[in-house]
């Protein structure tokens, strides 16, 4: 995992997968997380790592409307910094107060 991150869960270890370019290791993780219903926050990051930005959205959208705990951590750590720039991303910083 990159200097930052939170480290721990499958959603992490999906992260470090598609760095490592073992993408069918990351799409496997994201399997067990769903049919396991793990909390949003889990899955938007995998989603995010996976590079799809729409799901990723949704799943953090869900945590941060249902106040999740962790939540600044996973807007803030460096995998997720490429979705930055997108608006629907900048307003979930916004909403629980860490600069866009």
């Amino acid at each position: 995992l990159k200097r930052g991150a939170p480290a721990g869960g499958p959603e992490w270890r999906a992260c470090a997968e598609v760095r490592a370019g073992h993408r069918e290791k990351a799409e496997a993780l994201l399997e067990q997380q769903l049919s396991a219903a793990r909390p949003p926050r889990h899955l938007g990051v995998t989603y995010a790592c996976l590079g799809d930005q729409d799901r990723a959205l949704a799943f953090l959208e869900k945590t941060v409307s249902q106040d999740q705990p962790g939540v600044a951590a996973v807007l803030q750590a460096p995998e997720l910094e490429w979705m930055r720039p997108h608006p629907r991303f900048a307003m979930l910083r916004k909403r629980i107060n860490l600069n866009p």
